[in-house]
């Protein structure tokens, strides 16, 4: 149409009558005559175009009209039109702009099966052009081969700097006791001032690549209804000319696409579908929290249950007579005792429960009041904690309280309270300094609280009853340098119950307590070599199956460089040729030391003989 309407006009201007004198140029014919209402080009061009033109496109040149001085003027490849993509628009159908999809996260709430990636899109060839052109592979693998997994975006506006990642292996530190992660998967967005800094993390950490689907070639991810999410962010701070703190917050949550994205707070985490059922069975179990001594373990006086239903009333077992069948345990003193491998199991049977019309499914949360003392452990677990589906699952208990130290005269007698409820979220607050040297004296270390957020399980509700349980860890370096002398100080303090881990849920819903390989996303990964694989194996992530080797790695090819056969047989003392075929420099120049061979040196031949045989003496 655009190229029709031009075309008219042009006849138009061809057509016009005009008294006045002409004058020839170089690009057509001049008038000089009053000014014209007309649109008209000066010298007509037929051209292509891809979206709605402009008015000051009809004055530019195009591009074969052009100069081509390049030594003041980049050069600019042509492209072909089937390489520059498709169009896209807006919710409203206004024009993106145009290019090829990439990367795409798509969370849609509420909606079943609303958490969506796309890594590698799916597009159908639409004609024999880009057949010939693009293949006939309906999968448009840009991110993996193209981009290699990683794309960079970056802008400057003042004196701002921001670089917008997405990739599957980005190394991300914030802190030692926050977030530590050699193979980060997913997005971060880096902005820098000249004297602050912040970085911002977002991923979906359960399922973070797509799942393969075999038919059309692509990687998504399945349409997941339950996910587990990723929220992190980092702010340095510059508070001088050389002291610098910092703020970390982290949080890893479960998402349910079937509930509204405005319903609570989204970073306090969900129930999945498989979570939020209503509880059958509830076991409580006590242990000897130092087995190895096997005396003076837990002891528990006494025990009770706390039920409140939807409406707030609180029911005691003891006084309904809703008790707990006991398993295991030793009379002493008329209270029960566990050493060693021992234990005392209480478990509730929900499912039998009708006290005053009161049934499980009417229960808002229950809380166990036990009365221990000694060096005591207690573990929790119910029918929705299992390692697996089906008949072959087997039920995980977690550790929920620890006796204070190894307690053996009952003085920490008294009541604690165990509040159940499933894993939701975790999260890690942390605060950060540095003061690198001021007169003498520096001073690096630092402060985080990790928060485990759970929540009793009941489909009948909207808000679930919240558990909230923290820990804490920190340390310190101080020194201080005055010549000639020098002063170190380190302190640090870890809670046990500190973690930076958390459970992932399946796309069904389903959490692994217990599995052969972890289901949990670390926080802070095991990289104790530093070539930027953990140790540990997790899902989602590369792995080198446990096996570290600080500093024998200087090839970075992964493999341990006095194992390359990786037969668990070291290089130097099996029988191979590379002592008769390779350069001298490859086993260091000085070939050997007295009693302490040097590191890839065959030293079975002293120095003398070495020359000889390698032809370096006569």
């Amino acid at each position: 149409m655009r190229y029709l309407a031009g075309t008219c006009l042009t006849l138009l201007w061809f057509g016009h009558v005009d008294a006045q004198p002409a004058a020839q140029g170089v690009l057509g014919t001049e008038r000089a005559t009053v000014p014209r209402f007309e649109m008209e080009y000066v010298a007509p061009q037929v051209h292509k175009w891809y979206a709605p033109r402009h008015l000051a496109e009809s004055y530019w040149q195009p591009w074969h009209a052009t100069d081509a001085r390049y030594a003041t003027q980049p050069y600019t490849r042509y492209v072909d039109r089937l390489l520059e993509g498709d169009d896209f628009y807006d919710v409203l159908g206004s024009p993106v702009g145009r290019g090829w999809l990439v990367y795409s996260w798509t969370q849609e709430q509420p909606q079943s099966r609303g958490s969506f990636i796309v890594k590698a899109p799916r597009r159908d060839v639409r004609n024999s052009s880009e057949a010939s052109t693009l293949g006939t592979d309906r999968a448009l693998p840009a991110y993996d081969r193209f981009f290699g997994r990683l794309v960079i975006a970056g802008d400057q506006r003042g004196g701002a700097t921001y670089r917008l990642m997405v990739g599957d292996q980005i190394n991300t530190l914030f802190t030692p006791l926050t977030f530590n992660k050699p193979r980060y998967n997913g997005l971060r967005l880096d902005i820098a001032s000249a004297r602050h800094s912040a970085t911002l993390l977002l991923s979906r950490v359960s399922d973070p690549n797509g799942l393969t689907d075999a038919q059309a070639g692509t990687s998504v991810s399945g349409n997941g209804t339950n996910a587990t999410h990723l929220f992190g962010g980092h702010v340095d701070l510059s508070l001088g000319a050389l002291t610098r703190m910092g703020l970390t917050y982290v949080n890893v949550h479960n998402a349910h696409t079937q509930l509204d994205l405005n319903d609570g707070n989204p970073l306090s985490g969900t129930l999945t579908v498989l979570q939020n059922q209503p509880l059958r069975k509830l076991w409580v179990r006590l242990r000897d929290d130092s087995p190895a001594d096997r005396s003076d373990g837990a002891v528990l006086l006494a025990h009770d249950i706390v039920l409140i239903d939807t409406s707030g009333r609180q029911l005691r077992g003891s006084e309904i007579g809703f008790l707990p069948r006991i398993e295991g345990g030793v009379q002493r003193g008329g209270a029960l005792g566990a050493d060693g491998s021992e234990h005392i199991l209480l478990e509730y049977d929900l499912a039998t429960l009708n006290a005053e019309g009161v049934r499980s499914a009417d229960l808002r949360s229950a809380r166990v009041e036990l009365d221990v003392a000694n060096d005591y452990r207690v573990e929790v677990a119910s029918n929705l904690q299992r390692d697996d589906r089906g008949s072959a699952a087997n039920t995980v208990f977690t550790t929920q309280l620890r006796s204070p130290g190894n307690v053996r005269d009952r003085s920490n007698t008294g009541v604690v309270t165990v509040d159940y409820g499933l894993p939701v979220a975790t999260e890690v607050i942390g605060v950060d300094w540095n003061l690198p040297q001021w007169r003498g004296l520096s001073l690096k270390g630092e402060v985080a609280v990790n928060r485990r957020l759970r929540r009793y399980p009941n489909p009948a509700l909207d808000r679930h009853h919240q558990e909230i349980q923290q820990a804490g860890a920190g340390y310190a370096h101080l020194a201080y340098q005055r010549d000639p002398w020098l002063l170190f100080v380190e302190t640090f303090s870890i809670d046990d119950e500190y973690t930076t881990s958390h459970l992932v849920t399946d796309p069904g819903g389903l959490l692994y307590y217990g599995a052969a390989i972890p289901r949990l996303y670390e926080f802070v990964d095991d990289d104790d070599d530093f070539n930027g694989v953990p140790e540990w194996q997790r899902p989602f992530q590369p792995s080198s199956g446990g096996h570290a080797w600080p500093g024998f790695d200087e090839n970075g090819d992964f493999i341990n460089d006095h194992n390359q056969n990786g037969n668990f047989i070291p290089d130097y003392e099996e029988p191979f040729l590379r002592f008769g075929s390779d350069r001298p420099e490859l086993f260091s120049l000085r070939w050997s030391a007295p009693g302490a061979p040097l590191r890839r040196h065959a030293a079975l031949l002293v120095d003398g003989e070495w020359l000889l045989e390698r032809g370096m003496v006569e």
